[in-house]
């Protein structure tokens, strides 16, 4: 990401942005949407933290961080239950080709 004069504020806006987005493709499972996101992300999470007003600008933008990290969590809960559901089918599908083969195996 290119190098703006942003405030501290304005980063953490486009942080918030960037977070509400992943966590809206993260119920819509795209997967390689959300990565290209966190990439994104981390650019302006970058600039923010190397940003000559901080660690002063905390404060200011505390809330902003706080939205974040909730978002955050959100799109954690979300992504972990995709995982669980998809090892559930790989489980189930294992299942069913190893009862194929049995069944196949007893039959020929």
């Amino acid at each position: 990401m290119p190098t703006y004069n942003f405030t501290p504020k304005q980063y953490a806006s486009k942080i918030l942005h960037l977070s509400q987005h992943m966590r809206d493709m993260s119920y819509k499972q795209d997967w390689p949407a959300c990565i290209e996101l966190e990439e994104q992300r981390q650019a302006v999470i970058d600039s923010l933290f190397s940003h000559r007003d901080m660690p002063r600008a905390l404060e200011d933008i505390a809330d902003i961080i706080e939205q974040v990290v909730f978002i955050d969590s959100e799109s954690l809960y979300i992504c972990e239950e995709a995982r669980t559901k998809e090892m559930d089918n790989i489980k189930h599908g294992k299942k069913r080709q190893k009862a194929a083969i049995t069944y196949h195996s007893n039959f020929q």
